[in-house]
């Protein structure tokens, strides 16, 4: 079972352009406990400016190496037993 692409309202907290890559902060309340999170820019064109509300589209391309060292998670391929 694949893990879904969603989409949900996330408001930018921080943008930094780094070594090549844009990554953003931003406060997602649908992912729960831990609504504030470190995302790598993927799409076309500008990143969002700070502040901004925008309808966020997210696909999981991996796990956190964190989870793999803990066992919670044999290895970093998403494949949807991540899902509650």
């Amino acid at each position: 079972m694949g893990v879904n692409v969603i989409q949900t309202q996330a408001k930018i907290l921080d943008v930094q352009n780094a070594r090549g890559r844009v990554t953003i902060e931003a406060e997602i309340p649908d992912l729960g406990q831990y609504p504030t999170r470190f995302i790598r820019w993927e799409g076309a064109g500008n990143a969002p400016a700070v502040g901004a509300q925008v309808l966020a589209t997210m696909e999981p391309t991996s796990r956190q190496s964190r989870f793999v060292k803990d066992g919670t998670f044999a290895d970093e391929v998403i494949d949807g037993e991540e899902k509650p």
